[in-house]
């Protein structure tokens, strides 16, 4: 059962990285970027802890 709650932990992290970089590359700004990776990455971290 871990397995599987690691699993879409994981697609969901993809998701969100997929949106981030597709909407990056749209903007063209690699600093707001890394930002914005940052940010959300702060939290699905708050989410899973």
């Amino acid at each position: 059962m871990k397995n599987l709650v690691f699993l879409a932990v994981g697609v969901a992290i993809g998701f969100v990285l997929a949106k981030v970089v597709e909407q990056a590359i749209a903007d063209q700004d690699a600093n707001a970027l890394a930002d914005d990776i940052h940010e959300r990455l702060e939290v699905l971290e708050g989410q899973l802890a």
